[in-house]
């Protein structure tokens, strides 16, 4: 995997968000397309896809801390614990939040979107049209995030950890 390229981490989950990972299989030559890195967790219960260069499926994920600090951007759903490793990994994210319940991950992922860390788009609006037209846009917010609140000692670690991390995805020695 060449690290040189920004990184986006998305999943829905230990089981995964068949929504989400149907906006990633349609989306993905588009996103490849502009010379980024693609790790998908695809969720336990979901048939793995393909493999192709700058795209990394995966069944499950169990190394999260370090898989968010390769990533330069994450797309996920707003579960409490999945907001709250964004908050202590200090990541910044596009939340999709589940359409059920009584909107709680909305409301999840309000701090992280009262700091500035986060953006929400509703499930009913999350397509492959979408994070197209609006994948520019969040790459330039997370940088932005990144260079701006990411104190400066914990840089080298994060693209020490981001190098072995995606190295052992790419299964490279």
């Amino acid at each position: 995997m060449d690290r040189s390229k920004q990184t986006i981490f998305i999943f829905g989950g230990s089981l995964g968000a068949q929504s989400i990972n149907s906006v990633v299989a349609q989306a993905l030559p588009e996103l490849l397309s502009r010379n980024l890195n693609i790790v998908h967790g695809v969720g336990r219960a979901n048939t793995l896809p393909n493999a192709v260069p700058g795209y990394f499926p995966l069944s499950y994920i169990s190394n999260m801390a370090d898989i968010y600090l390769a990533s330069d951007l994450v797309i996920s759903r707003g579960g409490a614990v999945t907001c709250a490793e964004l908050d202590a990994a200090n990541k910044y994210a596009l939340i999709v939040p589940l359409p059920i319940g009584n909107g709680e991950q909305v409301a999840n992922a309000g701090d992280l979107i009262a700091k500035g860390s986060a953006k929400i788009c509703l499930n009913s609006e999350f397509s492959a049209p979408w994070l197209i037209s609006n994948i520019d846009e969040l790459l330039r917010n997370a940088q932005n995030w990144n260079e701006n609140n990411v104190p400066e000692l914990m840089k080298p670690a994060a693209e020490v950890i981001g190098r072995i991390v995606l190295k052992n995805l790419s299964g490279s020695n």
